[in-house]
């Protein structure tokens, strides 16, 4: 009886500590550089930002929402893990080869990774590239489903939430961020985006989602 009484506390403390584990695991393996931004006013469920211009790779993808993201977020994913060509001239040397292809580099995760739709069913998932890269400077991307582009600055309307990240779940959100600013008197420009923080095997508490529009 006395075994079976500590068995039955064991199990529980057991539990507790894999969940403190999971936890930090997660913090530290989510502990991406994120996108810098100015809270310009609070207002109930959603927050007024300044965004500074944007360096973004985008890839986009025609289909079913779920594999068309999982797509382009594999071909952006791929790019900044190395299928790329480092800008700039080679090293030189008596053994350089000209015909060599330029090497290739790794780019660091910037969170938060975005999502447009458009009417047409295409998802556009882009990645903020790091601040210290320029358009100059960013290595080439090898498949030419990247794009690169400058994205200027702009001022957006966002609403935060948690797990779990569906499609209903996201649209709700949106419809409720239009609903709010429209409440509000705030004009939006365009669609809204969705905007995610954290990779898959972050733990649910941990999540932080967004959607968010441009306002005038």
């Amino acid at each position: 009886m006395v075994r079976g009484m500590k068995l039955g506390r064991a199990v529980p403390i057991g539990i507790a500590m894999a969940l403190a584990g999971w936890t930090v695991w997660g913090a530290l393996a989510s502990r991406a550089e994120r996108v810098r931004y100015e809270v310009l006013k609070k207002s109930g469920r959603y927050e007024i930002r300044r965004y500074p211009p944007r360096l973004l790779a985008r890839a986009s993808v025609t289909g079913a929402a779920d594999r068309a993201i999982g797509e382009g977020f594999r071909i952006l994913a791929r790019y900044i893990s190395g299928a790329n060509r480092m800008r700039g001239p080679m090293e030189a040397g008596p053994s350089a080869d000209p015909a060599r292809e330029p090497p290739a580099e790794r780019i660091a995760m910037t969170a938060p990774v975005s999502v447009e739709e458009t009417p047409d069913e295409t998802y556009t998932v882009a990645f903020t590239m790091p601040p210290d890269y320029t358009r100059e400077t960013l290595p080439e991307p090898s498949d030419n489903r990247v794009r690169i582009a400058v994205e200027p600055a702009r001022t957006m309307a966002a609403l935060r939430f948690g797990w779990p990240r569906t499609p209903a779940r996201i649209e709700a959100r949106e419809a409720e961020l239009l609903a709010c600013l429209a409440q509000d008197g705030i004009e939006t420009v365009g669609r809204p985006r969705y905007a995610g923080y954290n990779p898959p095997w972050t733990p649910p508490w941990l999540v932080r989602n967004e959607v968010m529009t441009e306002i005038r």
